[in-house]
């Protein structure tokens, strides 16, 4: 039985998304879903709705964003917005090492 094509899917398209999210000594930031390709201004956006909530409600006062330097991350447009949201970005190393502890569970 079965007929068509679609891969097996009954001919509905798979839609392609991303899911970002962030994690800390307290918990996770919330997820953010998004589909297209990451720039700079996407990323921003990511940010804006995912990182900055959880800062606001979980360290007000103090907190560092550890990041690796994928070019989008450490744009002149990414950090330009971080200053005025009073994101603390900890800049590391050009050649440090990946930096992403989710790989590690």
């Amino acid at each position: 039985g079965g007929g068509g094509g679609g891969g097996g899917r009954g001919g509905v398209e798979a839609t392609k998304v991303h899911i970002c999210a962030g994690i800390n000594k307290k918990g996770a930031a919330p997820i953010v879903i998004f589909e297209g390709i990451i720039d700079a201004t996407l990323y921003i956006e990511i940010l804006r709705r995912g990182l900055l909530p959880f800062i606001q409600d979980n360290y007000p006062d103090s907190h560092k964003l550890i990041q690796d330097n994928d070019p989008k991350h450490t744009s002149k447009k990414a950090a330009d917005f971080f200053s005025p949201e009073n994101i603390n970005w900890w800049k590391t190393p050009p050649e440090s090492p990946d930096m992403n502890p989710i790989e590690n569970l």
